[in-house]
């Protein structure tokens, strides 16, 4: 049986997509309520697949430091950084492994921030 050149470009086709990777959905989200204590940084850490998405918001009473980042080839990446009192977005990582939000707080009064990030981290308090 010999197929035309329409079929032919059809049945490539369907191959070629059923290889191709779905774009990953972004990871599942939480809502939450924590406290920055002055001087001190909070950081929330995931385990992140390449390709994954992690999204983000946040509202806080006072201006914190913000940032998104990662520990590879033993150094610090930052793909994320803000100094506000709030901030939205998402990150595809290009790679696997550790993947940490960060706020600090500057200031000596304590910071209440409403966030929605990906499930599961445990909160890390520490001085800054």
């Amino acid at each position: 049986m010999r197929l035309g050149p329409a079929a032919t470009a059809a049945i490539v086709a369907s191959a070629v997509l059923a290889g191709c990777a779905q774009p990953a959905a972004p990871l599942p989200t939480e809502q939450r309520t924590l406290t920055v204590p002055g001087g001190w940084f909070l950081e929330l850490n995931y385990e992140v697949e390449a390709g994954a998405t992690m999204t983000w918001s946040w509202n806080a009473t006072a201006v914190l430091d913000f940032d998104l980042h990662t520990h590879f080839d033993g150094q610090v990446q930052e793909p994320v950084r803000a100094t506000t009192t709030g901030h939205e977005g998402a990150y595809t990582a290009e790679r696997s492994g550790g993947h940490s939000l960060m706020w600090t707080n500057p200031d000596a009064e304590d910071v209440v921030v409403d966030l929605t990030v990906p499930v599961g981290a445990e909160p890390v308090l520490a001085p800054a």
